[in-house]
C-alpha cells in the first residue's frame, strides 16, 4: 500500500502542477523536486532518533509519517473539493484516449529511456560507490560523508534548474550539461581516484540533481493537457525505473568480472551516452500527440 501511494503520488503530481500551476510549471517543478530530496533525507537522518524520542520504537517513528499522511489528505480534500475552481488556460479540454497511444510515441519512449538512465546512474553509484572509496583506500567510516556531499549538491540545482530551463525555447543545453557532468564525474571517478573525489561528488550531485528535475519536467512541458502530462508520468516513470532497477546489480556483477571497477564505470559511461541521445531528442520543444 506504501508503495502504490507513492507510484500514485508520483505519477499524478506532473499534471496537477501543469493544471494548478500552468505559467510557474519551472518553479513548482524545483519545489517538488528538492522536497522529495530534502524529505527522504530527514527520514532517513532521524527516524531513529523519533523512535528514540518517542519510546515506541520504529512503531513511533512510523506513526510520526503516518500523521503527516493524514495532514496531506486533509489538505488535498480541501484544495480539490472545498469549492468549485475555474481550470487553467488551456485545460478545459481533457484527452478522453487510453494510455495505449502513449507507448507509440518515440517523444514519450525518449522521456522514458532519459528518466531510466538517470535513474540507472544514480542508483548505480550510490548503491555501490562506498565500496568502491573503499577498495580505492578511503577509510569505510568516510564514505558516508561523500554521499551526503553528493545530496546537499543536489539540492540547489534541483530548485533552479527547472526555473532556468522552463524559461529556454528548448532544453537541448541543458540535457547536453546533464551528460557532460555525469560523463565527467565519471571519469575523475575512474581516472583519479581519491585524488578529485570531492570535485567528483559535487559533479555528480549537480547533474543527477538537475537531470532528475529535467525528468519530472519534461512530463508537464511535452504534454498540452494534464489528461497527457499525467500519461506521460506514468509511462515514464514505470519504464524508466524498470531500466534504472539493473544498474546496481549489472555494476555489482561487472566487478565480479573485473575487481578494478573499470569495466563497472565503461557500462556507466556507455549508459550515459545513451543519456545524451535521448535526452537531445526528449529536450525538442514537441509535444506528445493525444492520440
Amino acid at each position: 500500500m506504501i508503495g502504490l501511494g507513492i507510484c500514485v503520488g508520483n505519477v499524478v503530481a506532473p499534471g496537477y502542477i501543469k493544471t494548478n500551476f500552468p505559467h510557474h510549471i519551472g518553479l513548482m517543478t524545483g519545489i517538488f523536486a528538492v522536497a522529495m530530496n530534502l524529505t527522504a533525507a530527514f527520514a532517513s537522518g532521524f527516524s531513529l532518533r523519533i523512535g528514540e524520542w518517542t519510546g515506541l520504537g520504529w512503531q513511533g517513528s512510523l506513526g510520526l509519517w503516518g500523521v503527516l499522511a493524514i495532514l496531506t489528505i486533509i489538505a488535498v480534500f480541501f484544495d480539490q473539493f472545498a469549492g468549485p475552481k475555474d481550470a487553467a488556460p488551456g485545460q478545459k479540454q481533457q484527452s478522453k484516449s487510453g494510455i495505449g497511444h502513449i507507448f507509440r510515441s518515440r517523444l514519450a519512449w525518449y522521456i522514458s529511456i532519459f528518466m531510466g538512465i538517470q535513474s540507472l546512474v544514480y542508483y548505480s553509484l550510490i548503491s555501490w560507490l562506498p565500496k568502491v572509496l573503499v577498495d580505492y583506500g578511503m577509510a569505510a567510516k568516510d564514505t558516508g560523508w561523500l554521499l551526503f556531499l553528493i545530496q546537499i549538491a543536489m539540492i540547489p540545482i534541483m530548485f533552479f534548474g527547472p526555473i532556468i530551463a522552463h524559461r529556454m525555447k528548448d532544453q537541448r543545453l541543458m540535457a547536453v550539461a546533464v551528460a557532460a557532468g555525469m560523463l565527467g564525474s565519471i571519469l575523475i571517478f575512474f581516472l583519479f581516484k581519491l585524488e578529485g573525489i570531492y570535485v567528483a561528488a559535487v559533479l555528480l550531485g549537480l547533474s543527477n540533481g538537475m537531470s532528475f528535475s529535467l525528468s519530472i519536467l519534461f512530463f508537464s512541458l511535452r504534454a498540452k493537457t494534464k489528461a497527457n502530462a499525467i500519461k506521460i508520468s506514468g509511462m515514464a516513470q514505470s519504464v524508466g525505473y524498470l531500466i534504472a532497477a539493473f544498474g546496481p546489480p549489472i555494476f555489482g556483477k561487472l566487478h565480479e568480472v573485473d575487481p578494478s571497477w573499470n569495466y563497472s564505470f565503461y557500462c556507466l559511461a556507455g549508459s550515459i551516452i545513451l543519456l545524451l541521445i535521448t535526452g537531445i531528442k526528449a529536450a525538442e520543444n514537441k509535444f506528445v500527440e493525444e492520440s
